[in-house]
């Protein structure tokens, strides 16, 4: 018999045309996968920029709308508004410019009509605010002399809530616009109880500064050349945007008047990123009436504008018409800020609230490089209540 011998049979496998379409459907899938991922982080970082910033803006308008509404506690009596006044730092310093005593000023002036704060970025707004945090009640203590009572610097009161180191201001006069040249504020130096037959507790301040009432702001930093004290005291603190962020300058520690420091975050502290817009108003109560209407509008941002200038006008003031506008970290690739949905506020339906002509850099390409950013607006109308409890004061008409 014949053996038959079986040819083997030859290997099959992929042909090099079935690899090559293997490769592309594999590549497509990749870049298919890649671009749902990018697409996916994209929105992920604008969510998660949009999410900070309005965290950012929530947290800094309720801090700055909780100083407004305790504004001029403390010393929120119309013998004070319109003074001039002046303290030293915690370096031990005097101010360079006096400060004009007001519960809230909206780019404050000094009484020679000048700036008195370094100006913020283009088309914001500076504020300052001021408020005491001492235990006397905040329409100040009259000051009784008597015979048997030394002369000032050496203050006798019907009250006990005054302690060393308790930052105090003496007002002259009972009558609006009846100040000295220039206040300054004191710090108690000692305290002590006359006889009871007198009734009083007698103030040692360490300035000469004559006055009917005693205005006590609380404790607070001394300077270097006083004895240091414990506890929260007056809040002098102004706030300005720099460089896109929400600074604060507290007056008790740095003199924040001096232009060449307006750049040092060690004065002026970022309070909050991306924070790009501020501007205010004041409301006044020009009636008397409790109705309030829009006065002095702070146009012509960073620059002196009309704000009151008499005792009385101060004293209608009674609330701030407040607007803040925070911006997302992330940048878009595409327009996301048009004309039709920029930033703006009811006051001021005209001006926008981020500057359009180059703010924030220009791309070169007729799309302002702001406009690749997201915006949140922050408003409200921020009353004061302690102007608002003080009424009509007596002297004014």
């Amino acid at each position: 018999m014949k053996s038959v011998r079986q040819r083997p049979r030859l290997a099959k496998g992929f042909s090099l045309v079935e690899i090559m379409l293997a490769l592309v459907i594999g590549m497509l899938a990749t870049v298919i996968v890649l671009q749902l991922f990018s697409d996916s982080e994209a929105r992920n970082r604008t969510a998660t920029g949009s999410a900070d910033s309005q965290s950012n803006g929530v947290i800094t308008f309720n801090q700055m709308q909780g100083h407004i509404q305790r504004a001029g506690y403390g010393l929120n009596a119309v013998a004070l508004f319109n003074c001039q006044l002046t303290w030293t730092v915690a370096t031990g310093d005097a101010l360079t410019k006096n400060v004009v005593i007001a519960p809230v000023s909206i780019n404050p002036k000094t009484a020679s009509n000048t700036l008195l704060l370094p100006a913020g970025d283009a088309n914001t707004d500076t504020l300052l605010i001021l408020y005491g945090n001492g235990n006397s009640q905040p329409e100040g203590s009259a000051i009784s002399q008597d015979a048997t009572a030394p002369a000032a610097p050496v203050y006798t009161i019907n009250a006990a809530a005054y302690a060393v180191g308790d930052r105090v201001i003496p007002a002259p006069s009972v009558n609006p616009d009846s100040c000295p040249t220039v206040l300054a504020m004191d710090r108690v130096a000692s305290v002590f109880v006359v006889p009871a037959s007198l009734g009083s507790t007698r103030v040692t301040a360490t300035l000469a500064n004559a006055g009917v009432s005693l205005f006590n702001l609380g404790p607070g930093p001394n300077g270097l050349a006083s004895a240091s004290s414990a506890g929260n005291g007056p809040t002098i603190v102004a706030y300005a945007i720099r460089s896109g962020n929400l600074t604060a300058c507290d007056f008790s520690v740095n003199d924040c008047t001096i232009d060449a420091s307006a750049s040092k975050t060690s004065v002026w502290v970022p309070v909050a990123s991306g924070i790009v817009g501020l501007h205010a108003v004041y409301k006044s109560d020009t009636a008397w009436t409790n109705v309030y209407t829009t006065v002095y509008p702070a146009a012509g941002r960073s620059t002196i504008s009309p704000q009151p200038n008499t005792a009385c006008e101060w004293a209608k003031i009674k609330a701030i018409q407040l607007v803040m506008v925070a911006r997302s970290d992330e940048r878009d690739k595409s327009v996301v800020t048009t004309a039709a949905n920029q930033p703006a506020w009811t006051q001021e339906a005209v001006a926008p609230l981020v500057a359009n002509a180059g703010a924030l850099t220009s791309d070169g390409s007729g799309a302002e490089e702001w406009r690749h950013y997201r915006y949140k607006t922050f408003q409200s109308v921020i009353p004061m209540r302690n102007m608002a409890w003080m009424g009509k004061p007596t002297p004014c008409p």
